[in-house]
C-alpha cells in the first residue's frame, strides 16, 4: 500500500475494518487479534512489516493443549481460520488497494470473496479481484 501513513496508522485502519484489536506497531510486531475463546488466540500478523508499510498479511491460531488428537487441533485451527476469512480478505484488500469503503463492504457481507477473489487477492490481481467480487 502506497501512502503516508504510519504502520501504526495502517494497523489502526485495519484493525477496525476487521472488528480486531490493534496491537505491537510500536514494538515492531504488528497484529491484530479477533475475538475467540480462551483457550485459542487467532490473530492476523504481518511478518514483512517494516517501519513505513504493514506488508502482506497472515491468519495465525493457536489453541490451548487440552489433550485432543492433532486432527481435532487442525480441525479447530480451520474452523477459526474460516471464521475470519471475510476479516482477513477486507484487511488484505484495504492494504492492497488503500479504499477503506471496500474493504468494509467486504466485512459487512455485502459483496462475497469466492476462493477465485480470494486468490486474485492474495497474488496481487486487482483487476481480476474486482470483477471476481463484483466491484
Amino acid at each position: 500500500m502506497t501512502t503516508t501513513a504510519t504502520i501504526t496508522e495502517q494497523l489502526t485502519v485495519a484493525a477496525e475494518i476487521a472488528g480486531g484489536k490493534a496491537w505491537g506497531a510500536d514494538k515492531g510486531k504488528p497484529r491484530i487479534y479477533m475475538t475467540s475463546s480462551r483457550d485459542r488466540k487467532v490473530y492476523i500478523d504481518f511478518p514483512d512489516a517494516t517501519a513505513d508499510d504493514l506488508g502482506g498479511a497472515v491468519v495465525k491460531v493457536t489453541v490451548d493443549d487440552c489433550g485432543q488428537s492433532p486432527k481435532w487441533y487442525a480441525s479447530q485451527k480451520q474452523r477459526e481460520i474460516d471464521g475470519v476469512r471475510e476479516a482477513f480478505f477486507a484487511v488484505t484488500w484495504y492494504l492492497f488497494t488503500g479504499n477503506v469503503e471496500e474493504a468494509e463492504q467486504i466485512i459487512d457481507d455485502e459483496l462475497s470473496v469466492s476462493d477465485e477473489a480470494a486468490s486474485h487477492i492474495a497474488n496481487g490481481r486487482e483487476p481480476e479481484a474486482r470483477q471476481a467480487i463484483g466491484f
